[in-house]
């Protein structure tokens, strides 16, 4: 998710060595949910909340909920779930990392759990960031995965903030004589802008995905670049 000002300081925990412990939340509702350029809603909307926990000894914790509808042939919805713990410090004086464990939860859709957990290492300010995010299960299919993200913001004027994404996926094992195992990769891309409207932070974006991987030719409908428009409530 694309988060601006406060919420991307608070996520690198760039006070968290001085501040005390901190309790912080969002609500959202976008037009698409988009998970490393893939909709896990279908092209449909999706509302979101979240809870993030920030202590002042550099540890943080946090949970995400979002509506998804999952599936192929089948559609599933429901609500899928993320929580996550790590600790952080800082780098410089407006530089800091963090890194952590996180775990995911899906509704079943009938071919077993896709549940998973990853580890991630990231690092950056205000204005970018960079993150690492390795799984040795990814979606509970039996294969390893690695994510390289990098983003950055920028503000614009006094309520306008641009913000662009841009992430590298590889999954499976190199040279695997299983075809579900083999090595596939995807690039996924994202560019917008948010606009604080005092009460609600408004945004859209633009979405893109490599579709000539295994996942975009067994479903393509789920690699369509998009428009993703949001509003999100900070509290």
């Amino acid at each position: 998710m694309q988060r601006v000002s406060r919420i991307l300081a608070a996520s690198f925990c760039l006070d968290a060595a001085q501040a005390q412990a901190d309790i912080t939340g969002e609500v959202a509702l976008l037009s698409d949910y988009r998970f490393r350029g893939l909709t896990l809603s279908d092209g449909r909307p999706s509302l979101q909340a979240n809870l993030d926990w920030s202590g002042g000894n550099g540890w943080f914790a946090g949970i995400v909920a979002s509506t998804v509808r999952l599936g192929r042939s089948e559609t599933v919805a429901g609500i899928a779930g993320q929580g996550y713990l790590g600790y952080g410090g800082r780098l410089t004086r407006t530089s800091a990392w963090s890194g952590g464990l996180s775990a995911y939860t899906f509704p079943s859709t009938g071919r077993g759990s896709t549940d998973y957990q990853e580890g991630f290492l990231r690092a950056g300010s205000e204005r970018w960031q960079a993150g690492l995010y390795l799984s040795p299960d990814y979606y509970a299919g039996g294969t390893p995965s690695a994510y390289l993200s990098i983003s950055t913001s920028r503000p614009i004027g006094e309520r306008f903030r641009a913000f662009a994404q841009a992430g590298w996926l590889v999954t499976g094992r190199p040279d695997d004589a299983q075809p579900s195992d083999r090595r596939s990769q995807r690039f996924d891309a994202r560019v917008g802008l948010a606009w604080d409207l005092g009460i609600v932070i408004a945004e859209a974006s633009i979405v893109g995905v490599t579709r000539d991987n295994d996942r975009c030719r067994s479903d393509p409908d789920a690699c369509k670049a998009t428009v993703v428009v949001g509003l999100r409530k900070l509290f």
